[in-house]
């Protein structure tokens, strides 16, 4: 890690505890004594505040002014921040509530917060590589935070006492590694969506195809050996739960569909077998797949992670 990045690291982290520290004092001061909490009270806040924070910085990117373009990019930085300390204030209001420790990591509503999160912070850093990458990043978070929004329109921001196979050391580790493997395959997938474009369409606007699959490869090339992790972590824990390794639950079966497809493209694109644009529409068709493993296995199929369907 360089310099620059460690100093962003910690900067990242400050802020954090920063938007953290003031939301827990304004829940402690003005919102508990009420029974009411921030995350709920304040919610419209956060989505309009993201949601401009998103526009601008889309609408910066069609902009020929580099200066501005670094500004715009920086406030994804620091809305990734203002998303993870939501996060802290879930975890910190579902203690006061539930009595017990609470990482909100527990429900559908929860973990597309999370997978926001990772996707805006990952997102500020890979249009550094590429500015055009921008409006296809723009329109990616825009889908995730209108699901955050109609998850929140269902009641599904409720806290609720969380299933005894979840009270576990391993669900933070395994579902962190997860959605930072989902949200980098979400960065992969609409790389590569880009590059179908400019391949179909040859728009100046956009950069080639080689350029648009090598972005796309980076993504998968960091996310990959992470998701794999989250795979092993979530057999373990699968075993010490249920007694199982494997049970070839819908959300363990399309997790191997998803891990497979990505293999697929690595091999294909290591030993340089398949042409750039075929790579950028295994990319995209993966990512389909991850966003079916991700939201459909929870609204359209039960098994044991049913857990994470709407209620």
């Amino acid at each position: 890690m360089n310099k620059q990045n460690l100093l962003l690291t910690l900067f990242f982290i400050a802020y954090i505890a920063l938007f953290t520290a003031l939301g827990a004092y304004i829940n402690d001061t003005y919102l508990f004594p009420t029974a009411k909490l921030l995350t709920f009270e304040f919610f419209d806040v956060f989505a309009i505040v993201n949601f401009i924070g998103l526009t601008i910085w889309g609408a910066a990117s069609l902009l020929k002014k580099d200066n501005l373009f670094k500004l715009s990019n920086f406030i994804i930085y620091i809305l990734s921040a203002f998303s993870f300390a939501f996060l802290c204030l879930i975890h910190l209001e579902a203690k006061e509530i539930l009595d017990y420790a609470h990482w909100p990591l527990s429900n559908l509503y929860e973990v597309s917060i999370v997978l926001y999160s990772i996707t805006t912070i990952l997102a500020f850093y890979f249009v550094k590589l590429n500015k055009k990458l921008t409006l296809f990043l723009y329109v990616l978070l825009v889908i995730e935070l209108g699901l955050i929004v109609w998850l929140e329109s269902l009641g599904q921001n409720m806290y609720k006492e969380l299933m005894p196979a979840l009270k576990s050391y391993w669900l933070p580790t395994h579902v962190a590694f997860n959605f930072i493997g989902y949200g980098s395959f979400a960065i992969a997938g609409m790389a590569g969506l880009m590059g179908l474009i400019k391949n179909y369409t040859n728009i100046k606007l956009l950069p080639s195809v080689d350029v648009a699959e090598s972005l796309s490869f980076k993504a998968i090339a960091f996310g990959f050996p992470l998701f794999t992790i989250a795979t092993i972590l979530g057999s373990l824990w699968a075993y010490e739960a249920w007694g199982a390794y494997w049970s070839w639950d819908p959300k363990e079966t399309w997790a191997l569909i998803v891990w497979l497809i990505y293999a697929i493209y690595l091999h294909l694109r290591v030993t340089n077998r398949v042409s750039k644009n075929t790579l950028c529409i295994i990319s995209f068709i993966a990512l389909l797949a991850t966003a079916f493993c991700f939201l459909g296995v929870n609204l359209y199929l039960s098994g044991l992670h049913s857990y994470g369907q709407l209620s």
